[in-house]
């Protein structure tokens, strides 16, 4: 592949994210940033993936219990994609388990706001209120 061309970059890139090599994945994604327009298919394709990859790689931090590094990449994530449900979801199960509480209940309620039908979310937010309850 050519490395200058943007399009071989986002496509190596994803598939670096589903081999879990997320550093290399988040270097690609983020060149292919800086070689198109903002306007562009590719750009918008690579800003995708870009989220898609801070996601998945918090999921595997908070698998390891490592929530702080969890929430900051989650952090990246949700700046440049503020409609994804998911990645409030996720980064509130974060800071649940570090015991931020408020954190964790403002986002389950901005998840909540992007799907409001959500149970898993409405479960989460109980759950927050019950941990609430027993300190």
């Amino acid at each position: 592949t050519n490395p200058t061309v943007a399009e071989y970059t986002v496509f190596r890139g994803t598939l670096l994210r589903q081999q879990g090599q997320f550093d290399e994945a988040i270097d690609d994604f983020m060149k292919a940033l800086t070689k198109v327009n903002e306007d562009s298919k590719t750009y918008q394709d690579a800003l995708r993936q870009l989220v898609l990859t801070y996601n998945d790689f918090a999921v595997e931090c908070y698998s390891k219990g490592y929530y702080e590094e969890a929430i900051s990449l989650l952090d990246q994530a949700i700046k440049r994609e503020r409609n994804e449900k998911g990645f409030y979801t996720n980064r509130g199960d974060s800071f649940r388990m570090v015991g931020y509480l408020s954190f964790a209940l403002a986002d389950y309620q901005q998840a909540l706001e992007l799907d409001p039908h959500d149970w898993v979310i409405i479960s989460r937010i109980s759950l927050v209120h019950h941990q609430y309850g027993i300190k």
